[in-house]
């Protein structure tokens, strides 16, 4: 029996097409079980197109990989600082802080097991980084909204969003130099 609806062709694309709609149905789901307080803008199901479309704005075009993936190798390799990068001064800063107090006094006494601490941080802020920056990009979706009621809060989602490599940069430079005054200084005198 030839029929052109068993084709493998057919069969592939609607396969295709399934999986598509499965992805699409799960970031809906995902998207749908995030807070936005603001109950009078939210559907039946807690999704709301509007606030999805100004996280996607301030998230930028790295939206879709970060609400597929649950765990940031980036994280990983370049811990604390890929944080600055996304513009979480706060966690990014307390987290370079943080390495460096442990590398700076706690190398002396443990030796190379410091960095043994350092690698279980870092898979700590691989796992956690997806949470975090969606908690932070939500908070910063609501403050544009409460701030900008009257103007266009997509634009300004979009500018105010998304990765800065320079802002990084910056922001390493001032903790980097705040340490190191730290370290000379206030280590010797004691």
């Amino acid at each position: 029996m030839n029929n052109k609806f068993f084709d493998e062709e057919n069969v592939e694309k609607v396969r295709e097409k399934q999986k598509e709609e499965a992805a699409i149905n799960k970031q809906k789901a995902e998207f749908a079980k995030i807070n936005f307080n603001n109950s009078n803008l939210e559907g039946s199901n807690g999704y709301n197109y509007q606030n999805e479309q100004l996280l996607r704005n301030y998230i930028g075009p790295n939206f879709d990989n970060m609400m597929k993936r649950n765990f940031s190798i980036w994280a990983i390799i370049f811990g604390p600082l890929y944080y600055l990068y996304w513009k979480m001064y706060l966690q990014g800063g307390f987290f370079l802080l943080f390495e460096n107090f442990i590398i700076a006094f706690l190398q002396k006494y443990i030796g190379v097991f410091v960095y043994l601490i350092i690698l279980l941080l870092r898979l700590i802020y691989g796992a956690t980084f997806k949470d975090s920056y969606i908690n932070h990009a939500i908070n910063k979706v609501m403050i544009i909204k409460k701030k900008y009621v009257t103007k266009n809060t997509s634009e300004i989602c979009a500018k105010q969003g998304g990765p800065s490599i320079i802002m990084a940069i910056i922001s390493i430079l001032a903790i980097e130099f705040v340490f190191f005054l730290l370290r000379n200084f206030l280590i010797k005198g004691i």
